[in-house]
Order: structure tokens, then sequence, then C-alpha cells
């Protein structure tokens, strides 16, 4: 090899020396850039998120019949929260904390407006336990304590203690509401056990027993025409067989 490569050889050589500290170099820049970069946007993204016009500033109720608005919106907690990272379901599930509420539905209306509809449970009767009365659904379940419980609904006053006789009561609760000369009365339904189911309606005790509400009540009614057309006191009417059916005549005064 003779002078002249050998110099070539050197220079190429020094030459990858510098490439090699010069690669790393631009590699470390180019980290340091996608890190303050992305910094960036995650703080810009942050900010935009907590930006205080996009946090709930304007909501709108609708649905509660019953349910009172204070307690809604405790239940929904959503003053002064971003729509952004809010949470429907979440949202949602703490409405069905109230027994009222029986399905919800959630809107974002953008920058800071939120719809809430909800749809309540109905009451159908009027339960008694004790000194306390509370309005419950078809399923039996308590809706709300009541100190002066609505004069149109049936009011349960059984057994508590036996699931099946206010499984039937409630089922009675469905047939009167459904009749349309009993709905809107004020029964009394009373019964220690499903056999002894009865109400009391017009100062009138009609024994009913266990199920076939419906026919038992068409029946009754059909009855209590003939019997108020002849002017019979009435003491009870049994109308738990299916073969017969029995009119108790009360005695009248002397």
């Amino acid at each position: 090899m003779n002078y002249t490569n050998k110099k070539i050889l050197g220079r190429q050589q020094l030459f990858k020396k510098k490439n090699n500290k010069v690669m790393p170099l631009k590699l470390i820049v180019a980290i340091v850039a996608i890190i303050l970069l992305t910094g960036c946007a995650t703080a810009g993204i942050y900010v935009f998120i907590k930006a205080d016009f996009l946090k709930v500033q304007h909501l709108h109720l609708q649905g509660n019949l019953h349910l009172k608005e204070a307690d809604m919106l405790r239940l929904l907690n959503v003053s002064g929260k971003s729509l952004i990272t809010m949470d429907c379901t979440h949202v949602s599930r703490g409405l069905f904390a109230s027994a009222w509420v029986n399905n919800v539905m959630i809107r974002k209306e953008f920058p800071n407006t939120l719809f809430v509809q909800i749809k309540e449970k109905e009451p159908v009767g009027v339960l008694s336990e004790g000194s306390d009365t509370y309005l419950v659904d078809h399923s039996g379940q308590r809706l709300e304590k009541v100190e002066k419980p609505p004069l149109t609904l049936p009011v349960i006053s059984v057994d508590m203690t036996n699931q099946k006789t206010y499984d039937d009561a409630l089922r009675l609760t469905d047939a009167l509401n459904k009749n349309s000369v009993t709905q809107g009365k004020n029964v009394l339904i009373t019964g220690k056990n499903p056999q002894e189911i009865a109400i009391r309606i017009n100062d009138t005790l009609v024994l009913l027993g266990s199920g076939d509400y419906e026919k038992k009540l068409k029946n009754y009614l059909q009855l209590k025409d003939e019997i108020n057309s002849k002017d019979i006191p009435i003491e009870y009417i049994d109308m738990r067989f299916s073969q017969r059916l029995i009119v108790k005549q009360a005695r009248r005064p002397s």
C-alpha cells in the first residue's frame, strides 16, 4: 500500500468516527423532542378537559313526578363535572338508588348542558304496616313512606310474614285497578293467609280467597246491583268457592 492510499484510508476512518458521534446526538435530540411534544399535548388535553366551559352548567330534568328535584340532583352529583370525562352509566347508577326510578336516559349537549329523563315506577297500592303507610309498586316494593296516602289506591293490610298472602294481595290490587268500577276506589284488602283474602268495599265485606280475582270481582259487581235493588242488608259475601256463593244477610236493627 502506497502513501496516498494510506492517507485516504485514514481520512475515511476519521469520518466514520465523527459520524458515530453525531448519530447518537441526533437520536437523543429526537427523543427529547418527542417527550416534550407528548408532555405539551398531554398538558393541553388536561387543561382542555378541565376547562370551565365544559363543566355542567345547565341541567334539564324530566319525568320526576314523585321523586323530588333536590333528591334527584343529589343522586346525580354532576355539578361542576366535565361532560367529556363523565360516565353516563355511572351517573345512571346513582339515580337507581331511588326506589322510584325504573328507567334512565341521559344525553350530553356540549359544551355544558346535560339532559336527564327518568321513568318512574307506578304506585298501585298503599301498604299499611302497623302505624306506617307506604306506596308500593306492582311487585310490592316500597316506593315511599307517606303520611297521608291517596284515597284513589287500594289499601293492603295483610299478614306480611306470609309472602303468599302478600303476593295474592298484590294480584288483587292489580285486578281492582283494572276494573272500571273499582278503579280509583279506596278499597281495603285484608287477610291473615291466602284463603282469608277479603276486601271491604262500600261497607260490605267480600271474601275472595286466593286467585281468579278478575272473575270474582266481576261476579261480585253483578251480584251487588241485584242486592242493592232489593235493599237487603248484607253482613258479608263469600265468593271463595267456585261452585257456590254465600250471601250472609245482616240482621236489621229492631
